[in-house]
Formats: structure tokens, C-alpha cells, sequence
């Protein structure tokens, strides 16, 4: 079974409705193959990050909703360091730093290469991941970088929706 990472542009235009025509067809042809079972789909809580800062409260629960129709990747933050506070009365507060960046030289790389932070997280996700096949977007700063950004990534493919479905 191939596996695709969805970008959150992909995410969102479902949700909105406003994919070019053959865009949205492509992403309903993904929905058939995941049905099929021959093609696994997934995004990141990223995704729910960028998707909770949309300033209309209406869309903002339509992204919520829609959540539930797309698999989130297990493991998309680790620790890196953390506190903890001893109280007088014997309590304990123990907290945690997490991070989204897996793999910091990947991301770092992909920054160099000219991708913006949140891009940048989306694409070392499904790099870092291994099991992804597939980076899906329609983001223009990806697909013009898509030689190199490939190269980096062992084997991720940056693909539109249309492409996708035509390699399945």
C-alpha cells in the first residue's frame, strides 16, 4: 500500500471546497483508492495547529469536524528538555519542552533550501517518517523546489493530487 502526506493546503481546500476542478476530482480518486485499500492517507497536528489560527470561527469548526476523515501521524513531537518546581508543602510540577522538529538537520536543510518554517515541518515530517511515499501539495513554493527538495528526502515523491492519481 502506497502512503501519502497530505500538505495542509490539500487538507483545507477539501474542507472549503475550492480545489481547482481537477484537483478535487484527483482528491476525490485518492479518497476511492484509500477506500480500495490501496493508498493510505495522513497529515500531522500541524495541520489542526495552522487550521485553529483561521480567524473565522465558522471554518475554524468546519476544519474540526473534518479532522476525523484524515489519519494524523503518531510521534510528530519528541522532548527536549524540561522543569520541575518543588513546593514547600511537598508538591511537584513536573512539565515538559516539546518540539515538532524530528529531525533537526532535515529541517534545516529544507529551510536552507528555501521553504518556510511550517513548510519546511510538513515536508520533514513525511521524510522523517520513512513511511510516506507520497508528499501531496498544490503549494507552489514546494513545487518549484521539487528537484532538490526530493533529493533531500529520501525517496519522497512532491506530487499534486492529479499526478498522484495517475501514478496509483
Amino acid at each position: 500500500m502506497k502512503k501519502a502526506y497530505l500538505d495542509n493546503m490539500i487538507a483545507c481546500g477539501i474542507v472549503r471546497n475550492n480545489l481547482q476542478p481537477a484537483e478535487k476530482k484527483a482528491v476525490s480518486k485518492l479518497w476511492d483508492a484509500c477506500a480500495a485499500g490501496t493508498l493510505e492517507i495522513a497529515t500531522s497536528r500541524l495541520s489542526w495547529d495552522e487550521q485553529n489560527r483561521t480567524k473565522d470561527p465558522a471554518w475554524r469548526a468546519k476544519f474540526e469536524a473534518a479532522r476525523p476523515n484524515i489519519r494524523v501521524i503518531e510521534n510528530d513531537t519528541r522532548i527536549v528538555g524540561g522543569s520541575q518546581a518543588n513546593f514547600h508543602d511537598g508538591g511537584v510540577t513536573v512539565s515538559a519542552n516539546l518540539s515538532g522538529i524530528l529531525h533537526q538537520p532535515l529541517y534545516n536543510d529544507l529551510r536552507a533550501l528555501g521553504l518556510e518554517p511550517a513548510d519546511a515541518q510538513h515536508l520533514h515530517y513525511a521524510a522523517h517518517h520513512r513511511d510516506f511515499d507520497f508528499f501531496v501539495t498544490l503549494d507552489g513554493d514546494f513545487l518549484s523546489r521539487r528537484a532538490k527538495l526530493e533529493a533531500r528526502c529520501g525517496g519522497v515523491r512532491i506530487v499534486k493530487p492529479t499526478k498522484l492519481v495517475r501514478l496509483l
